[in-house]
């Protein structure tokens, strides 16, 4: 079983760390996810950033499985092995509220998961804790895309 997360508050973006083979890169997802955001870059990034190897090569059923313990948790965010590989590191983001949350679900590959750019977490994070936004839409947005990556 893995370790429980305890975000600080529902405005905490969760980063879990599951590929160890690039440093750098994760030094580089840590840079990004740190910048400030909003619609004039006034609001501080608050990251959980989980780096522990307990969570090395964790499956997303097993993450979003964790996620799912404490009620509130309406997004988990993972850096894995893609994230590593890729110039502009995006992270998986998972929906662990994926069965009971979104009552009109889109027709799109996986509305439970989808690639996202660290700058973009902090703006999702904030729709989903607000339920002003469902996770499927920005699933919709994502998988839109022609590298299937949320770029808000």
């Amino acid at each position: 079983m893995l370790p429980e997360i305890e975000p600080r508050h529902e405005y905490t973006v969760v980063v879990i760390r599951t590929d160890y083979t690039d440093d750098v890169a994760w030094t580089d997802v840590m840079a990004e996810l740190a910048k400030p955001w909003g619609p004039d870059d006034d609001r501080p990034a608050i990251v959980l950033a989980v780096d522990d190897r307990v969570w090395a090569d964790a499956a997303p059923d097993d993450i979003v499985a964790t996620a799912r313990r404490r009620e509130n948790t309406c997004v988990v965010f993972v850096a894995d092995r893609h994230t590593m590989g890729c110039d502009d590191h995006p992270l998986l983001a998972l929906d662990p509220r994926y069965d009971e949350e979104d009552p009109d679900p889109v027709d799109i590959a996986s509305p439970r998961a989808l690639r996202i750019l660290p700058t973009a977490t902090h703006t999702v994070q904030a729709g989903l804790a607000d339920v002003n936004l469902f996770f499927a839409e920005f699933a919709r947005v994502a998988h839109a895309d022609p590298d299937g990556v949320l770029r808000c």
